[in-house]
């Protein structure tokens, strides 16, 4: 694993061994099948055995796309959040005093799991908290299939695998700049949602983004 004073920050051998085995396991019926199929055909010629090897073949290569890493990242600044997988932001509501983020991960996007802060409290394995000097800072993952490894605390590193789609929601204060907008691409590990040592964001910035001018008196009738 890479050393923390430099700027590439590299999967953990264990945990990508891990995520391997993971897909081994996943690839392992396809496989028998696409076997069987074959040494089938070649004693038998069957067009329905045929189309089920050629399934199978397709299943394993899918089973290739959606296990896909990165290894390497550039490692993220201090006191930064950043982004806990590939996808995109959906929505950011902002009220008095929390901001809601909703992101989501396609089954299509890389399989990696990363901490997007360092010093979590795991709750659960879909439930993170994290106590930053801007406020609590809360992280909620539903998913159908989710794997966290052992504990990690290594900002911005690999913690587990998501194999399939995702949606996470985070909860920051509100007067934490989130600088992203809905639609906006994530890369987990390497988008920067938010940077604590940033000015706070004031009551009245946040009024501005929804009242774009002052509103006037009503004539007299």
């Amino acid at each position: 694993m890479t050393e923390p004073g430099t700027r590439i920050l590299s999967t953990d051998p264990n945990i990508y061994h891990k995520i391997k085995i993971a897909q081994i396991k996943r690839q392992t019926i396809p496989i028998i099948v696409m076997i069987i199929g074959i040494l089938i055909n070649v004693f038998w010629s069957f067009v329905g055995f045929q189309i089920l090897t050629i399934a199978c073949f397709g299943w394993y290569l899918w089973e290739r796309i959606i296990f896909r890493t990165k290894r390497k990242i550039a490692r993220p600044e201090p006191d930064t959040c950043v982004a806990p997988f590939d996808g995109k932001v959906i929505s950011v509501l902002t009220g008095e005093d929390t901001t809601i983020v909703t992101l989501k991960k396609s089954i299509l996007d890389v399989v990696e799991l990363r901490l997007p802060l360092p010093n979590p409290v795991q709750e659960s394995p879909q439930v993170w908290h994290f106590d930053t000097k801007s406020g609590p800072v809360d992280l909620r993952i539903s998913a159908p299939s989710l794997k966290v490894y052992e504990h990690r605390n290594i900002h911005a590193d690999v913690i587990g695998i998501i194999p399939g789609n995702a949606t996470a929601m985070l909860h920051l204060p509100a007067t934490v700049h989130f600088k992203l907008e809905p639609k906006n691409l994530i890369f987990g590990g390497e988008t920067v949602l938010f940077d604590l040592n940033e000015a706070p964001v004031t009551v009245q910035e946040r009024i501005s983004i929804l009242v774009e001018e002052p509103l006037g008196e009503e004539p007299d009738a």
